[in-house]
């Protein structure tokens, strides 16, 4: 599990017990193809949306769990491939519940300050990305069936003639650098420098 699932906060809220009102009233609605819960409150009549995760941790506030239990409970219901919600999450949810009057049970901390410390927590962590490239991540597609199709063609490669083969080009490679080893490293430095490689460069660097 990632570090960005857990909260400075956790231990806050963890060993809470809270439960919904009785007045609190979930409703199943498809919006533009998503599914979407409106969590609808009996007594102000407002009506609150909620992604499938957040609705599932809400529905196990019961009283009886702790908030721990419940987010422990939503990880292994939704699996670590659904997009579980993260501590951080779970607590601004439970800050918005509470905020709502939708929450009764144990006296909660002051969550609303805690929601805000998480927020201002996820932005910086966001922040310090951007201010790293190397540390950007990009959801791309899941290799498993294209590797399992073409395991077959690619197991030659980690044997002995794989082994063979790849040290044969590893000298042939070597020995062709050696040979040109003047033009290569001709004004290096002018060349890297100029615009047209700073241009593909920044072309190249998002692909590798």
């Amino acid at each position: 599990m990632s570090a960005t699932m857990f909260s400075p906060n956790w231990f806050r809220v963890a060993a809470l017990r809270p439960r919904l009102r009785s007045h609190a009233r979930f409703s199943r609605h498809v919006i533009r193809g998503d599914v979407w819960f409106v969590l609808q409150d009996g007594q102000s009549g407002k009506h609150h949306r909620l992604a499938p995760a957040a609705h599932h941790v809400a529905s196990l506030l019961d009283g009886r769990r702790t908030v721990d239990e419940v987010w422990e409970a939503s990880i292994a219901c939704i699996g670590p491939d659904g997009d579980p919600p993260t501590q951080d999450e779970v607590i601004e949810l439970l800050a918005q519940l509470h905020g709502s009057d939708l929450l009764a049970g144990d006296a909660l901390p002051d969550i609303e300050e805690l929601a805000r410390r998480s927020a201002k927590l996820s932005r910086q962590k966001i922040l310090s990305r951007f201010k790293n490239p190397l540390a950007l991540r990009f959801p791309l597609l899941d290799p498993d069936r294209f590797l399992g199709a073409t395991a077959p063609l690619a197991r030659p490669l980690f044997t002995w003639f794989g082994l063979i083969l790849w040290i044969a080009l590893v000298v042939a490679g070597g020995a062709v650098t050696v040979l040109n080893w003047s033009p290569l490293t001709e004004n290096l430095a002018e060349r890297i420098l100029a615009a047209e490689s700073l241009l593909l460069f920044a072309l190249v660097y998002p692909a590798i």
